[in-house]
């Protein structure tokens, strides 16, 4: 029965998610902009419910491997026994390994 409840649970459980990233003026410009959004829920269980974040970013090129900037979040969470919302701010910083290969870290 625990097999089967965890197999309904997987198959009721849907996630969508987005990201798109892009540099204004040209290939010489050192600013970027980008970010994600994402839609996700589960249904079936016991807290079934829904969540809806997005997460827009603005960056600067300091190097040609290193990029900084400030990353935003917010999160809308609606389920069975409760809702929520946040909103969170803070830095990133991007090392880029190769062309569409980087290390990230987020604070």
């Amino acid at each position: 029965m625990k097999k089967l409840s965890i197999l309904l649970f997987v198959a009721a459980s849907f996630f969508a998610h987005s990201q798109i990233g892009t540099q204004l003026g040209g290939e010489n410009s050192k600013w970027t902009f980008g970010g994600s959004a994402g839609l996700g829920g589960s249904f079936g269980s016991n807290n079934g419910g829904t969540s809806i974040y997005v997460s827009p970013r603005v960056g600067y090129k300091l190097t040609e491997s290193f990029e900084a900037g400030i990353v935003s979040d917010l999160t809308w969470t609606n389920a069975k026994y409760f809702s929520s919302n946040t909103v969170g701010v803070g830095p990133f910083v991007n090392y880029y390994i190769a062309r569409n290969f980087y290390l990230s870290g987020v604070f």
